[in-house]
This record gives C-alpha cells, sequence and structure tokens, in this order.
C-alpha cells in the first residue's frame, strides 16, 4: 500500500474513480476497513480466495489436490472476471444471495448438479452449504495443460459472495477495489488510501 508519488499519478490515470489495493500477502481486513471510512471513498468492493474441498461432489482432475478455488465478492458485476466479460453466465441469476454460488457448467455437467441444488464446501473444520445460482463458461475456449493443478483448472474456479467467505472463516482479502464518490478528488483519494 505504500507507492511513491509517480505510482500514485499512474494509479489515477489508469483507474480514473476505481482504485485498486492488494499487496503481496494480501490485504488485512482492518486496512480495509479503515479505508471504506475515508470520507473520499462512497464503496469497497472486497476480494478474496481460498481453496476447499467438494463434499458430496469431485472436481474435474488435474494434478494435485482434489480442491475447488473459492472467489468471494461483495459484487461480481463490478469488478473480476464476470464485470470483465471473461466469464458470461449461461444459466441462473447472478450472486443475488448471502449464500449462492456460480459454477462452471461443465463442473456441474461431471457431477450430475443443477441450478438451485445445494452442496457442501469447505475444510476440515469448517464446512458451508451454498446453493448454485448460477451456471457460467468462459467467453474464449482455451485448452488447459493436463499438468494445470486441479485447484487452478478453469473449471473448478466457483464465484460467491463475501458472506460465504465469512462463514468460512477467510480472513483478509487478496484484493479490494475502492470507488472514490468523487472523480475529481482522485488525487486526494490515493493519498488517503495509500495513507490507510
Amino acid at each position: 500500500l505504500q507507492a511513491t508519488s509517480s505510482a500514485k499519478r499512474d494509479v489515477v490515470s489508469k483507474t480514473g474513480a476505481k482504485l485498486l489495493i492488494s499487496g503481496n500477502e494480501g490485504v488485512p481486513a482492518r486496512v480495509i476497513g479503515d479505508i471504506g471510512e475515508l470520507p473520499d471513498v462512497s464503496k469497497v468492493n472486497r476480494v478474496s480466495q481460498v481453496a476447499v474441498q467438494a463434499h458430496g461432489f469431485e472436481a474435474i482432475p488435474g494434478a494435485g489436490k482434489p480442491e475447488l478455488m473459492l472467489h468471494g465478492y461483495d459484487d461480481a458485476t463490478t469488478d473480476g472476471p464476470f464485470a470483465q466479460q471473461l466469464l458470461r453466465l449461461r444459466r441462473g441469476e447472478g450472486l443475488t444471495g448471502n449464500d449462492g454460488i456460480l459454477m462452471h457448467q461443465s463442473l456441474a455437467e461431471a457431477n450430475g448438479l443443477e441450478l438451485g441444488d445445494r452442496i457442501e464446501l469447505g475444510g476440515d473444520e469448517k464446512k458451508v452449504t451454498v446453493y448454485i445460482a448460477g451456471l457460467y463458461l468462459p467467453t474464449q475456449d482455451g485448452v488447459q495443460s493436463p499438468d494445470v493443478e486441479t485447484v487452478h483448472r478453469t473449471e473448478n474456479q466457483l464465484y460467491t459472495s463475501q458472506a460465504v467467505m465469512d462463514a468460512l472463516g477467510v480472513e483478509g482479502y487478496t484484493e479490494s477495489y475502492a470507488y472514490l464518490a468523487d472523480p475529481a478528488t482522485r488525487e486526494q483519494g490515493v493519498e488517503q488510501v495509500t495513507n490507510a
């Protein structure tokens, strides 16, 4: 979160009223909470991820452990692969509730899962039950090497709300986005966020 004046200007010129907040070790919840309280910040979109085990269904096989990657967003429509149009919802709804997930259509088909089905995700200690709110596909087809770890295969990416991540006990965020109330105060907003 420490940036030089030159880097600050680059951030402002490239992002406008949206600032990306990230760090090598993630971003602690306390820092994001402090940023959300800043006067020039109108909204924060927290993003987190965690490897989880599937209970009662199987990940699409690859190399390594049979895990899925669960991505949590406060709002998946403004940031991330759906907002960037890298993924598109094929069936169902977006993340409108606190306990829904978006699942790759191939993963659902391989396991005989349908929209509305409830599934269990988590680790040995904490598990959460969620429902399949939507099925997605990438906007471009790509061939994955068989050497890709199971957890990183495109088909094994799940998207959900931060409420589900909180229920799993996920701490901190991989990145977050701070939206400034007034784009005209970008420099001041960048300064506030950098010093949070």
